[in-house]
């Protein structure tokens, strides 16, 4: 099995490459991150051709033999005997040579020597667990998270494409056209939760709505003027609204369809807003580990949700565990927040792109999830 090298920007058209020129069973080897001095980097695809027909028929022949010489055993023989005549047959039919100890006589019954099954050999058919499943296991991905893959992707074989399908089915809610409302991240300390909450505020200010970011943390130390300086830099207007109150004067007065951009405590907002549509979003870090998710993100993901943010998709390297608590969450990903340049605004979330992140390869190494996020 020769493994070939690709080149190229983008990680989606490479797979389909491998696909095109080493066929659907192709298996990924390694990929990695080419640096340019001076330019943009690029992306190394190493694959090879995937296993050929003779391999499979090989393997379909031993498994044929080996059920029908044990169907049709003597219930007579050991076990011993059993895992003798299983080597044999599967070595034979594997063309391999292995060495045949001759078989000692059998004992007559009643004898009192050897060691006769006490019963017939009853032999039963088991449900062998569901492949998708046990891919998706594989991957990393959670058993909330593969009970809501094989829920909303019914009929998928491969575990990237179902990922995919359940992130599509999965569909985060936004304010509508002319309704005022209030909009917060949740997350954990150092979750990307404010850089997030500003990007999405200067994405609305770009579709024509009026924005407002308003500070509501009373525990982080220089909140406020963090987010005062975002809003200079952007020309987003900021207030104050650690005290409860100012939020519902300044949302009493805001024209029709203003959206208030709510940077809250990272421990939870109870004071939040009683008259007025709230949107939550969950922010994930895509660098941290699934232990620090569950610890620090997991939590939040029992609110109410309209959607969830992938945030530091730039810089992690194995989308799984981000890709996973939103699927248990069950709330769609409402964009990706990446990136040190915050006037860059929101980034689209393409399912079948993300769901490349939990793609493995023949060692049993997963793609580079930072690729797939940007690519």
């Amino acid at each position: 099995m020769e493994a070939k090298r690709f080149i190229g920007s983008d990680l989606t058209r490479l797979f389909a490459r491998v696909e095109r020129e080493l066929g659907p069973d192709a298996v990924i080897v390694r990929t990695r991150t080419l640096l340019r001095e001076g330019g943009p980097p690029l992306i190394e695809v190493v694959a090879a051709p995937g296993p050929g027909d003779a391999d499979l028929e090989l393997a379909a022949a031993v498994t044929d033999s080996i059920i029908q010489r044990v169907t049709a055993i003597d219930p007579g023989l050991t076990v011993g005997e059993l895992e003798d005549i299983i080597a044999r047959e599967s070595a034979a039919l594997a063309g391999e040579e292995q060495p045949v100890e001759a078989e000692p006589p059998r004992d007559e019954p009643g004898s009192g020597e050897g060691t006769p099954l006490p019963f017939p050999l009853e032999l039963r058919a088991v449900d062998p667990e569901p492949p998708l499943a046990a891919q998706l296991r594989a991957a990393g991905l959670s058993e909330a998270a593969i009970e809501t893959v094989r829920r909303l992707a019914e009929g998928a074989c491969d575990a990237e494409e179902a990922v995919a399908r359940a992130l599509a089915s999965l569909e985060a809610r936004f304010p509508v056209e002319h309704e005022t409302a209030v909009l917060t991240i949740v997350g954990g300390p150092g979750s990307g939760r404010t850089t997030a909450l500003v990007r999405l505020a200067l994405d609305c200010i770009d579709a024509g709505r009026p924005a407002v970011l308003a500070s509501a943390d009373r525990e982080r130390a220089g909140a406020l003027a963090q987010l005062r300086a975002y809003g200079d830099a952007l020309g987003i207007a900021v207030i104050d609204c650690r005290d409860g109150r100012t939020l519902a004067k300044a949302m009493s007065r805001a024209r029709p369809g203003t959206c208030f951009f709510v940077d809250t405590p990272a421990s939870g907002w109870p004071e939040g807003p009683v008259d007025a549509p709230l949107y939550r979003y969950l922010a994930i870090p895509a660098h941290w580990q699934a232990e620090a998710l569950e610890a620090l993100v997991a939590p939040h993901a029992s609110l109410p949700l309209a959607g969830t943010v992938i945030t530091f998709a730039d810089v992690a390297t194995d989308l799984t565990p981000a890709l996973s608590l939103a699927l248990a969450a069950g709330a769609g990903i409402a964009f990706l927040s990446s990136g040190r340049d915050i006037a860059s605004g929101v980034t689209e979330a393409d399912p079948a792109t993300l769901a490349s992140g939990i793609r493995r390869n023949g060692s049993r190494e997963r793609t580079d999830g930072r690729l797939a996020a940007t690519a």
